[in-house]
């Protein structure tokens, strides 16, 4: 990674999408000069198996935020409230229209309740932020894997897994199906990050060194600010 002195660019990470061009979404210097000292939200947003969680949870560690995984708000809205509509079952893109205000509105009371946070979230697409004027100065960072192969994401999930995790009992017909529709919804949100100009991480390849290097720019950025 290069300091260019403005904000980073990525180098020698030709996987990741727009890799020459600065991070104007991402550890804005501009950006985090104007809040310096106040507090900070940061969304880590993508599919599900792309390091949301992962990412999340060490930024949250390296800058002494609070971390919120999104799922455990969908899953209590999905169990006490169905008629709302956020749901596990429902279509990914569907419950992203729902999703956007919903944080909004969240990080309205974060803002006064002066919280700083890392919000985990599978929910939520680009094209439903632009409409949400409290998140348009949220760092906000997409990660998916679109030009994987299924079986070839499907092997590093199984190897990777955890205890409990959900993919104990899935079948591998299954599992193939569930990955394809995140390779799918990936190509969706990375076309439109593009389109409205976030940053999108495809973390399909060099996983774990993708990760580390956004790690490595976060803390960097800290230091600076």
């Amino acid at each position: 990674m290069e300091n260019t002195g403005i904000c980073f660019k990525w180098v020698g990470l030709s996987h990741l999408d727009n890799a020459k061009k600065p991070l104007t979404r991402w550890l804005d210097n501009e950006k985090i000069e104007s809040t310096r000292g106040l507090m900070k939200t940061i969304i880590i947003a993508g599919v599900p198996r792309s390091g949301k969680s992962t990412l999340s949870k060490q930024l949250s560690k390296d800058g002494n935020y609070s971390y919120i995984p999104f799922d455990a708000i969908v899953s209590t809205s999905q169990n006490l409230y169905p008629d709302l509509g956020i749901s596990h079952f429902e279509d990914s893109k569907e419950v992203s229209k729902k999703t956007a205000p919903f944080i909004a509105e969240f990080l309205k009371h974060l803002v006064f309740e002066s919280i700083s946070a890392v919000i985990d979230v599978y929910q939520l697409y680009p094209i439903d932020i632009v409409d949400q004027p409290a998140l348009q100065n949220v760092d906000i960072l997409f990660l998916g894997y679109p030009d994987i192969y299924p079986q070839e994401k499907m092997e590093k999930i199984l190897k990777h897994a955890r205890k409990g995790d959900w993919t104990e009992g899935v079948q591998r017909k299954e599992l193939l199906s569930y990955i394809q529709k995140y390779i799918d919804e990936s190509k969706i949100i990375k076309e439109q990050c593009q389109e409205y100009g976030f940053q999108f991480i495809d973390t399909g390849s060099d996983y774990e060194e993708v990760i580390k290097q956004v790690i490595l720019g976060f803390k960097m950025s800290n230091k600076r600010s």
